[in-house]
C-alpha cells in the first residue's frame, strides 16, 4: 500500500502492469473512445489535456488495491480541475463560453452512474454534442 505520491513513473506503470487487478487497459480504451468522438466531430481543431502522470503518481489517493481508476480524495480531482480551468482561461473565448452555456445536454450530467448503478457506457452514446 503507498502512503505518498511516488514520482517515479517508470516504477508506477511497472507496478500497474504486474498487478492484474487494476484494469489499466480500461483507461486506453476509454482515451481511444474520446479520441474517436473528437476525430468524428465537425471541429476544426481541438486539444488534448493529458492527465496520465497526474493520476498515476498518486497511488495513495486510490479507492481501494482493486480499482486504481478512481480516488477517494479530492487532491487528484482538484489538480485535474485546476489544470483544465486554466486551459479554459487561457484558450477560450466569451463566444465560446456563452456556447457552452446555453448548450442543453440530453443526460444528466451531475452523474457518471447509471439508474442500475453501474457506470455509464459512453461507448454506447451516440448523441452529436458538438454539433
Amino acid at each position: 500500500n503507498f502512503v505518498r505520491p511516488v514520482n517515479n513513473i517508470t516504477m508506477m506503470e511497472e507496478y500497474v502492469a504486474s498487478n492484474p487487478l487494476y484494469n489499466w487497459e480500461k483507461i486506453r480504451h476509454q482515451n481511444r473512445i474520446a479520441l474517436q468522438r473528437l476525430e468524428s466531430s465537425r471541429l476544426a481543431s481541438y486539444h488534448i489535456i493529458d492527465a496520465y502522470e497526474v493520476g498515476i503518481q498518486r497511488p495513495e489517493l486510490q479507492v481501494s488495491s482493486e480499482d486504481c481508476m478512481h480516488h477517494c480524495q479530492p487532491a487528484v480531482a482538484d489538480t485535474y480541475n485546476t489544470i483544465m480551468l486554466h486551459y479554459l482561461q487561457a484558450n477560450r473565448t466569451l463566444e465560446d463560453i456563452s456556447k457552452l452555456a446555453a448548450y442543453e445536454y440530453p443526460f444528466n450530467r451531475t452523474t457518471n452512474i447509471s439508474p442500475s448503478g453501474h457506470d455509464v457506457d459512453w461507448s454506447q452514446d451516440t448523441t452529436p454534442y458538438l454539433s
